[in-house]
């Protein structure tokens, strides 16, 4: 399997209204990209280019890092899940099980959640009768 990279940018061609510039994961694999959003944009001044990290004088800087590490480590963590199972993946793939993981559960709990999702659509007498199946 080819390696797969993460790595932090700041998108410094694409300013918002505010004149901040967004920060993006870049993951790239067998020469293809795909960029994910942090949620986070920095001023041009406060982002070091060459070091793809903000600068000691951002305002918010640990809290930056520290969503950037968050984030990297959940991508990484994936794609090494992915190589421990054997499993090839795309870049979509592999976005998609870290941005909408799939939760196992058993039948007790899907239940419960289905009662708890009943409940608030405020179906009320639906709800009821499935919590007398699972007593």
């Amino acid at each position: 399997m080819l390696t797969t990279f993460v790595e932090a940018i700041c998108l410094n061609y694409r300013p918002k209204k505010d004149n901040t510039y967004p920060l993006m994961l870049r993951l790239t694999k067998s020469g293809k990209r795909k960029y994910v959003s942090l949620g986070l944009s920095v001023e041009e001044r406060f982002w070091d280019f060459k070091k793809n990290t903000p600068k000691r004088n951002c305002p918010d800087r640990d809290a930056i890092l520290s969503v950037i590490e968050r984030r990297s480590k959940q991508y990484r963590e994936q794609i090494t899940q992915f190589k421990v199972e054997g499993k090839d993946y795309t870049l979509e793939t592999l976005v998609q099980r870290v941005e909408n993981p799939v939760r196992q559960m058993n039948f007790g709990e899907y239940l419960d959640y289905f009662i708890q999702q009943l409940k608030e659509e405020n179906r009320l007498g639906y709800a009821e009768r499935k919590r007398t199946l699972s007593a």
